[in-house]
């Protein structure tokens, strides 16, 4: 055995393209297939996304029956040589192993451990919900804004319930913040603080302040002010010193080179206005030199040089004092809000448990407390007797907080001689704002922010005795034009980086085993000079886009082949806005908010008008919309239907169900009322409010509310760079392109927390306060190192953003940027300028650039030859018709629709109409009628939904109960569905399905060929199995196909057990269709 295979924690550096999920999915095959099968169940894989955590589960459940069929796939068989001489056994033991480990999978699929790291979190929540202080049955808030609104409400419903010291706080917090002239929205200040709160580490500070009641918190208020009255009069204190050296020895301003306003003297004026850049470069360089005085002047060497001495010890003090300042002004800034952070936990905890609701903060919070001292704890005991080796991916988006308590985990799982695996890419660590660190991955095996005893240092020389780091060095991903670019583009760029960070791309060289083709890489960059303004060459890149987006469709490529990335939700509406105004069909996430329907705002629009039918905007918003949806039926608003619609309606999924019908609008043929509806029923059933409350929450949430939709749609999808990860597409545009890293973009974070230190121990109650990243005020204090490390690891998001826009394109990259050079302060440097200037001496053999230059752009073209410079407008791809024609992979890999995120405060772009373009199922929805009948899509929802809860027909009248109770349906439409089950349940060949004897699994999940099937209902009695699969409308041949491929999945599972399978079709009749196998 080599060292590396004795080493127990495997580190992967994945760079993009580099086959990560083939690593981790063959790093899971060589435990499950080693001997033991049931090995799957001992395996923790946590991921990011769920999207990650589903493509990693069918592709290992793809390769295992691949090895059992003897797929001659090329994955598949690298895959099998892998796993071959990893193992050492024949091929013949290995696909016996695997057709156990299939079979287990497929009757255990939930044993299958691969998961979000928030989903692991939560079962770990829920499994000690006791131990963590949550309720024994709680719900999750995702959303930060729901829960700050709700506590924001607890503490206005605290003031009126006449809780005096909170009243005190905010009636003295407002005053204060008017005196100081600082913003007096209040409600918008105590949510920022609350969102701060809600972050992994905003509980931890200032715990001292909750015992605030026991002195008067004014009082603490006044000793701040006081601190910096104090601060004040020592910096005149050493304004006095200097001018007591000048007096003494007769100084006069006309001593001084520069005299008062460029010289020494200057320094005395800056002092007195508490600025922090007393030194300017000129004096500076005086007193670098000693050249501080007028030849005239006629004081001796060693007077100047007292003189000299006197200013810069007072500078020194002076710069002392205003890091002092620093920490108490920012005290008394946020003293108020420090005041409240207890009130603001009280109030957190209390609406926990009222309302059972806990937000997703939360939990990595209580298990880090629970954690105590960091010793292994029964939690993790208990779940270390289940898994004994832990997968983690995309370590670089793991937070401190979720690492940390992995810990225990992890060393156990080493102690015992298990192996462990994180995978990661520090390159494409861009989200640093949500606590994800990239020094966590460089510094493996490293604890990065470790504490300082026993167990973090046990850990982490575990894991420098155990750690094998390994580096993916082939892309398989994109072509090699595109691979070669980005290796040569970002081992250049790195060098701007500080040297610390420089190391994160040290691995950034691929090498391309993509044999399709050689790629395109297209880069224009838009000529910049002092008379050119942001919209100039923003219509430039927009233009460019679009005559290259014609281009390529003409010669062949689809629309949904291209993907536009954009750094900002801004940059995508703009260009959203351009293409569509020039007739290229753009999805974005406009097109599919529920807003964007104008059957959706008519019955918005009446629901305004009912509660205030006198307001002038209601009326005419409503005569507006019905203009549009109902130009023939109504001309005027139908004031007496409305009347009789709002007054009979027994809930308001029932009004909007009668408006429907009064303005003619069909629900099951448009999607976005479909969806409209199931959102109305979701909120009724969990709100007991009515139409006012109801119209709150869609002015709130109506920019997030969209449709979801499956399949692709010829159109060009724009995308944030952000959404893009762990993406891939075949044409990629990056408009826009970062030319220099610098935070024009304004820092990643522009606050943090800063614990106070042994000089500020004259600080009452405090231990930590809010620091801004202000560059002017910071400079030259203590606190310069924080502007500074926060600037740094900007600049590195910067560039890791660029890397995961650049990595993304399979075949094409088009990159649109301009050649202004950057302020001084950044060394006047351009990233792309200066990379092409620089190409040829590049490292590595020399590209093949094709490159002109004309009065509006540069251009570079790696992949085509321009033989004129005419060619890189009118004929750049001249032979991409013969290139698109020729490729063999024409259907382009379908991850799913691609669309922006549009920020809440962003204007409306122009959007296409896609209501008819959309083909979407349609959704079942409640259509309750006041005779009580039912539609067929009625039954769809609550058979399949009672359906999974019920074993026999006894159990469904307790599980209609429960709906009836909370007031989804009445006792009519309960006996009426239970009704239909007794018929169901009657039919002979149907009755043993429904028997106390019968085994029955509902709802259950089967994978095969490649996909995830669900039974409604599989039963296994004396007589057999069958499978019933239940329908709502008219019978269909497809349910015929889709059913017998239940069939030969689960005899494939049975070793071709004979299993029945019926159609049971629900409406007024019960109509039963047996369903043979094709022969």
């Amino acid at each position: 055995m080599t060292q590396s295979q004795n080493k127990k924690l495997k580190v992967y550096s994945a760079s993009a393209g580099s086959g990560k999920t083939f690593t981790l999915a063959k790093e899971y095959l060589t435990i499950c297939l080693a001997g033991n099968p049931d090995a799957y169940k001992n395996i923790l894989a946590v991921t990011f996304t769920n999207k990650a955590a589903n493509e990693m589960k069918v592709k290992i459940l793809r390769f295992i029956k691949g090895f059992v069929e003897s797929d001659d796939s090329s994955d598949i068989c690298q895959m099998k040589s892998d796993i071959l001489m990893l193992l050492g056994v024949d091929e013949a033991t290995l696909v016996s192993r695997a057709k156990t480990l299939y079979q287990n999978l497929l009757h255990n699929y939930s044993d299958m451990a691969v998961c979000t790291i928030d989903s692991f979190v939560q079962r770990i929540s829920r499994s000690f919900a006791k131990e963590l202080d949550l309720p024994n049955q709680y719900s999750i808030i995702l959303d930060n804004d729901d829960l700050i609104e709700e506590i924001l409400k607890r503490i206005s419903d605290n003031i009126n319930d006449n809780n005096k010291f909170l009243k005190d706080v905010l009636t003295n917090f407002a005053l204060n913040n008017i005196s100081e002239e600082l913003s007096w929205n209040l409600k918008k200040i105590l949510g920022d603080f609350i969102n701060n709160i809600l972050s992994e580490d905003g509980t931890v500070y200032n715990q001292g302040l909750d015992n605030i009641k026991d002195v008067n918190y004014l009082q603490v208020y006044d000793e701040l002010n006081n601190k910096i009255e104090i601060q004040k009069k020592s910096v005149k204190d050493l304004i006095s010193n200097i001018e007591h050296v000048e007096n003494e020895l007769h100084v006069s301003d006309s001593d001084y080179k520069g005299n008062k306003t460029r010289g020494l003297p200057l320094i005395k004026a800056k002092m007195q206005k508490l600025v922090n850049n007393v030194l300017t470069p000129g004096i500076e360089k005086m007193l670098n030199q000693g050249d501080c005085f007028n030849a005239k002047s006629k004081l001796s060497d060693s007077e100047k040089e007292q003189i000299i001495s006197a200013y810069l010890a007072n500078i020194n003090d002076y710069y002392n004092i205003l890091s002092k300042l620093i920490v108490l002004k920012s005290l008394k800034r946020n003293y108020y809000l420090y005041i409240l952070r207890s009130q603001i936990l009280l109030q957190i905890n209390n609406f926990i448990e009222e309302s059972q609701q806990v937000h997703i903060s939360e939990f990595n919070k209580r298990i880090s407390h629970i954690l105590g001292d960091y010793s292994v704890p029964f939690i993790y005991e208990k779940i270390g007797e289940r898994y004994s080796n832990y997968f983690i991916d995309e370590f670089q988006d793991t937070s401190v907080l979720q690492w940390h308590n992995f810990l225990p985990l992890i060393a156990n799982s080493l102690s015992n001689g298990n192996m462990n695996l994180i995978v990661g890419d520090a390159k494409q660590s861009i989200y640093r704002f949500r606590g994800g660190e990239a020094e966590q991955i460089i510094e493996l095996p490293q604890i990065y922010k470790k504490q300082e005893n026993s167990f973090f240092n046990e850990c982490e020389t575990l894991f420098v005795d155990n750690v094998d780091n390994i580096t993916l060095e082939n892309n398989f991903r994109s072509y090699k034009n595109i691979i070669e670019f980005n290796n040569r583009f970002f081992e250049f760029a790195k060098s701007y980086l500080d040297v610390k960070d420089q190391k994160v791309y040290n691995d950034v060289k691929q090498k391309a085993t993509n044999s399709k083709g050689d790629g395109l890489v297209c880069v224009k960059l838009f000529h910049y000079n002092e008379d050119t303004n942001k919209d100039e060459y923003h219509y430039y890149v927009k233009n460019e886009i679009v005559k290259q987006i014609r281009q390529l469709h003409d010669d062949g490529a689809s629309y949904k082949d291209i993907t536009i990335l954009v750094r900002s939700n801004s940059e995508g509406i703009e260009i959203a806005d351009f293409l569509i105004e020039q007739g290229i069909e753009v999805m974005s996430s406009e097109s599919l908010l529920l807003q964007s329907s104008d059957k959706v705002q008519l019955i918005i629009s009446a629901l305004r008008y009912y509660l205030d039918g006198n307001n002038a905007v209601n009326k005419h918003t409503l005569e507006y919309y019905l203009s549009v949806n109902c130009p023939e039926n109504h001309t005027v608003i139908p004031s007496k239907e409305l009347k009789i619609i709002f007054n009979q309606a027994y809930s308001l999924y029932d009004t909007c169900i009668h408006l429907c019908r009064l303005f003619k609008f069909n629900i099951l043929e448009d999607v976005f009322l479909q969806y409209f509806m199931n959102m109305v029923f979701e909120w009724q059933n969990g709100h007991s409010v009515g139409v006012s409350q109801f119209l709150e929450f869609w002015d709130k949430k109506n920019s997030k509310l969209s449709v979801q939709i499956d399949g692709e749609l010829d159109c060009v999808n724009i995308m944030t760079i952000h959404k893009s990860k762990g993406l891939e597409f075949k044409i990629v545009f990056y408009p826009f392109a970062d030319t220099a890293l610098r935070s024009s973009h304004g820092l990643t974070k522009s606050e943090q927390w800063v614990k106070l230190n042994n000089n500020d121990s004259d600080i009452n109650y405090f231990d930590s306060f809010i620091l801004k990243m202000n560059k002017d005020e910071l400079s030259h204090t203590e606190f310069e190192n924080y502007y500074n490390e926060e600037k740094r690891k900007t600049m590195l998001d910067i560039l890791n953003i660029m890397y995961v826009a650049m990595t993304r394109a399979k075949e094409m990259l088009f990159i649109y940027s301009n050649d202004k050079k950057a302020s001084s302060e950044e060394s006047n440097n351009n990233l792309f300028t200066d990379f092409f200037d620089n190409i040829n001496s590049i490292s590595g053999n020399k590209f093949d650039i094709s490159s002109f230059n004309n009065d509006m752009e540069s251009a570079y073209c790696i992949g085509y030859k321009i033989e004129k410079e005419s060619e890189i407008d009118d004929n750049l791809l001249v032979r991409l018709s013969n290139y698109f024609d020729n490729q063999t992979d024409k259907k382009a890999k379908d991850d799913g629709i691609r669309i922006l995120e549009l920020g809440d405060d962003k204007p409306l772009p122009k959007t296409l109409d896609w209501s008819d373009n959309l083909k979407i199922n349609p959704d079942p929805m409640m259509l309750w009628e006041k005779d009580n009948s039912f539609s067929p899509t009625e039954w769809g929802v609550f058979v399949h939904e009672i359906l999974s809860k019920i074993k026999t027909v006894d159990d469904a009248s307790d599980a209609l109960r429960s709906y009836v109770t909370e007031g989804s349906i009445d006792e009519n439409q309960a006996d009426k569905l239970l009704e239909t089950f007794k018929k169901v349940a009657s039919v002979p060949c149907l009755r043993d399905a429904y028997t106390k004897d019968a085994i029955v699994r509902n709802e259950v999940e089967v994978f095969f060929e490649d996909s995830i099937l669900r039974l409604d209902r599989y039963v296994e009695t004396s007589n057999g199995a069958f499978i019933i699969d239940y329908k709502t409308g008219k019978p269909e041949k497809s349910y015929h196909d889709k059913l017998r491929k239940y069939m030969r999945a689960l005899r494939d599972i049975n070793d071709n057990q004979d299993i029945k399978a019926y159609l049971v079709y629900l409406g007024d009749e019960i109509n039963v269709e047996e369903v043979m196998t094709e022969n």
